[in-house]
């Protein structure tokens, strides 16, 4: 794991990350409450966490304010593509900023363009079209040895796609809004991040070299990193703890409604949930803001089953 006096990173291994996922919960939580407690004294109380009023996000509050008191901010990005459920029960809770992006998420789609597919993909394909450079370009079509990211070949359709692809909408409406914050108050985010959440995560995990990270551009620590979604489940039933009524209702996930990340993947997705479970929200994506168009293009059924 970081030493909080040490900027370099410490190199953690993927066994490393599988042997402390398989801890006991119980374990977890004495962990997780001992890198909260690093973080607040390293920044002298300068810290709040990010409150998504998801059910992770919910452990991590309801933790940290066990471990240190109430007073710790929580911190709600109000994106304006929340689920109504979610919304409400972050908005519910004692102690919570509401802050706003500056760009709503249909400006973002008309400036940046449609997150599709992946984030990996999505912004791969938005640098692709945006780089005058042809040899950066060429060297995103195919694998290679640096290790760089490229367009998988059964993706690279979308460089001809007839709307805009990025992934940009997540800066514009989350980390833009949280960085700004972060400035303003000079506090420091501890997110409800996991390694199990994605590929993605567990390979930042790797990156950072543990669960906080003390230095760089934008300081910042992830408790729950360890964690499995058994282990949520299991803190939130073993304390009583109320959460956002929409995982009642078939929901794994939270996250912006509108988002067509995953989408792609076999099994029922997100748009297909969003039908049954909202379907007037699931209209105004399709035909107020043009993602059915995106998805027919793509070959993403959206219809409910």
């Amino acid at each position: 794991m970081s030493d909080p006096t040490n900027s370099v990173a410490v190199k953690l291994e993927a066994w490393q990350i599988a042997q402390r996922q398989s801890l006991p919960m119980e374990a977890k939580v004495i962990h997780s409450r001992a890198k909260i407690r690093e973080w607040y004294e390293h920044w002298g109380g300068l810290v709040y966490v990010s409150f998504s009023g998801g059910k992770d996000s919910t452990v991590l509050l309801h933790m940290a304010r066990e471990e240190l008191g109430m007073s710790i901010p929580a911190v709600f990005l109000d994106t304006g593509v929340e689920y109504p459920e979610v919304r409400d029960f972050a908005l519910s809770q004692p102690g919570v900023t509401r802050i706003k992006p500056a760009m709503s998420f249909p400006d973002t789609l008309i400036k940046y363009g449609y997150p599709i597919v992946s984030k990996e993909v999505s912004d791969q394909v938005y640098y692709y079209r945006h780089s005058p450079n042809e040899t950066w370009r060429a060297s995103r079509l195919t694998p290679n040895a640096k290790g760089y990211l490229h367009i998988p070949y059964k993706w690279q359709f979308l460089l001809d796609a007839p709307f805009p692809v990025s992934a940009n909408c997540c800066d514009s409406l989350k980390k833009h809004p949280a960085m700004k914050y972060e400035r303003q108050s000079h506090r420091h985010p501890m997110t409800g991040m996991m390694a199990a959440d994605s590929s993605l995560r567990k390979m930042s995990l790797i990156k950072a070299g543990g669960c906080s990270v003390f230095s760089g551009n934008r300081p910042r620590a992830a408790p729950l990193a360890y964690w499995c979604e058994e282990d949520i489940w299991a803190y939130l039933h073993t304390r009583g703890l109320t959460y956002a009524s929409l995982y009642d209702h078939g929901y794994t996930r939270t996250g912006c409604y509108a988002c067509a990340f995953g989408c792609s993947r076999s099994g029922l997705n997100n748009y297909q949930r969003l039908a049954v479970s909202h379907p007037k929200l699931w209209r105004y994506c399709l035909d107020d803001l043009g993602f059915r168009a995106v998805l027919d293009y793509v070959g993403v059924r959206y219809d409910p089953i």
